[in-house]
Parts: C-alpha cells; structure tokens; sequence
C-alpha cells in the first residue's frame, strides 16, 4: 500500500495547482496534483512532471489513466468502484484515498485500496 502524508513514513510532497502558470511556483521534480484538466495532464507527461489527478466519476478515472497520471485521487464515494476498474483494466496509475484521518486509513486498507494520501501532504502553492 502506498503511503503519503503520514508521519511515521517518509514522503514527498504534492503541490496543488489550479493552471499550468503555478507548475512554475513549485520546486524542480516536485508532484503536482489538480483537479482533472487533461490541458494541465497532457503538459506534465510532455515535460517529465509527475502528477496526480483529482478525480469526481468513473470517466474521468479512466481518461487519467489514459493521460498517463501517476496517481488518481479520489473520495470514499466511489474509490471502490474506480479500484475495481483499475484492477480490471491493469491500470498503470495507482488509486489514492484522499484522507484526513486514520479512519479513513483503516477504511482504505480494508477496502484494498492501492494508496491513501493524507491531506496534510498537499501544499497549496
């Protein structure tokens, strides 16, 4: 399971962006997570940026994969559902749980989630 945002597991943080002006805000090979924006995604892939996508429906699951982001971020509401589809379609990306509480480490880990991303580990740029 992957791991970002606790405090007894080293990690990198992710920067949140809103428009491919505040990738330039952030430190060199830093994450960036945003909202889906395939304008946004498609930049990152072409110049090497390693990105996450937040994610509201199933669509916009299958296209982050198909835009080659590292990590889809979603909610309790449907991390099921989008882990089943990325086990069933062998999805390069890896699903995190945005969370901010153990409870909902718990939950992902009972749920088979392949990652939770703590809230705390997001930077807002």
């Amino acid at each position: 399971m992957i791991i970002i945002g606790h405090p007894l597991v080293e990690y990198l943080p992710f920067y949140e962006i809103i428009s491919l002006e505040d990738i330039k805000k952030t430190p060199p090979n830093s994450r960036v997570i945003f909202e889906f924006d395939a304008k946004v995604a498609d930049y990152c892939q072409k110049n090497g940026v390693s990105f996450a996508m937040k994610i509201k429906d199933k669509q916009e699951a299958v296209l982050s994969n198909a835009l080659e982001a590292d990590f889809i971020v979603t909610d309790r509401k449907i991390a099921k559902e989008v882990q089943s589809i990325a086990e069933d379609y062998i999805f390069d990306s890896k699903v995190l749980l945005l969370a901010d509480s153990g409870e909902s480490f718990e939950w992902a880990i009972e749920s088979r989630i392949d990652g939770i991303l703590f809230e705390k580990a997001v930077k807002r740029v």
